[in-house]
């Protein structure tokens, strides 16, 4: 993961202080760090990146990233970049680096708004036209990457997370009571449900919409929706093999990465199935680690084990010490600013 933050305004912020607050997410993006500030009219236009190098690691990929009047700030990845540079080269762009970040930024270029069409993968990503000022900001289709926003009077500012926002103005942290009090009756499942974040200013881009930010104004739009189109006539092995050969597609594209790999590994059938495919279809030589629990109604271990022997991996358990819970979670809430909606969030502060 990668981190992103953007600020435009009339408000004089220094770039020393902009940085600090684009710095608060340094544990995102801990290979590189950096700022580029614009201008247009009598506005600043700041964009920030913290970088964590999966594909192509080399300093040519580093962040924000230029092509003509485009930059681009991007969190995530893009599954299918390979597939799509090998289309934009038949189109007439060249490639100066092997990643997927020149490639957002070149099929942006090339195909406008109607680039979701073309693309596959998880995002959160910023570009501006530096010549109109314009700002398009994406988030995937299922919301992977998250994507905070404030605006007041002149002012707005988006970013991965909601700590740079609020280092940066205090006064969008008006308390949302009312999403606090929801997600404690009602669990995390209920958050969503409302187009509402903990603070009553700061907004979250839903998943599957565009923000466009132009003249000082503010368009929200849906660019994606789920579609059920059901196919008749199909049998049960048709149905299987299916589902096998798009999973085995898929995974193929994702476990593209220029860094070694490795897999989370429970009892389930979902990781199980994942590593399998990895290891005996793909060849991948497969590295996994286990969370292991100590509480006998959820120990896994049995499973694990089998798979491990099974499919000849290397395996690492990983053991959590009951204690301190409750200074560690209060210090992750603080940190974070956000209360955390599932316990895994509390696995990825530990680790």
């Amino acid at each position: 993961m990668c981190g992103i933050i953007g600020y435009i305004g009339d408000n004089n912020i220094s770039k020393k202080n902009f940085n600090i607050a684009r710095d608060l997410i340094s544990h995102r993006g801990p290979n590189w760090g950096e700022t580029k500030i614009y201008k247009k009219s009598n506005k600043q236009i700041y964009f920030g990146h913290r970088r964590l190098s999966i594909i192509d690691i080399s300093s040519s990929s580093n962040q924000p990233y230029e092509f003509q009047n485009l930059s681009l700030i991007f969190n995530g990845e893009i599954y299918n970049y390979i597939e799509l540079r090998d289309l934009l080269k038949k189109k007439g762009y060249k490639f100066h680096t092997t990643g997927d970040t020149e490639v957002l930024i070149k099929s942006i270029h090339c195909w406008g708004k109607k680039v979701f069409s073309y693309l596959d993968g998880m995002w959160s990503f910023a570009c501006i036209n530096k010549i109109s000022g314009d700002i398009l900001i994406s988030r995937d289709r299922f919301g992977e990457k998250p994507l905070y926003y404030y605006k007041n009077n002149n002012t707005f500012i988006f970013c991965s997370e909601v700590t740079p926002i609020l280092k940066l103005f205090p006064n969008s942290g008006d308390i949302n009571k009312n999403s606090i009090l929801r997600f404690c009756i009602n669990g995390y499942k209920s958050v969503k449900k409302v187009n509402e974040t903990f603070y009553n200013k700061i907004k979250e881009l839903p998943s599957g919409n565009n923000l466009v930010f132009s003249e000082n104004k503010i368009k929200v739009y849906q660019y994606w929706k789920p579609q059920f189109n059901p196919v008749s006539n199909l049998t049960y092995s048709d149905v299987v093999e299916n589902i096998k050969e798009k999973l085995i597609k898929s995974l193929k594209q994702k476990l593209r990465s220029d860094v070694k790999l490795a897999f989370t590994l429970s009892g389930g059938i979902d990781s199980n199935s994942l590593i399998s495919i990895a290891k005996k279809i793909l060849k991948y030589d497969v590295h996994a680690f286990s969370i292991l629990n100590k509480n006998k109604s959820y120990d896994e271990k049995k499973f694990i084990n089998r798979t491990i022997n099974n499919l000849n991996i290397n395996h690492q358990y990983i053991e959590l010490e009951n204690r301190n819970f409750i200074k560690d979670i209060t210090s992750i809430i603080s940190e974070r600013k956000l209360p955390i909606l599932t316990i895994s969030h509390y696995l990825y502060g530990k680790l």
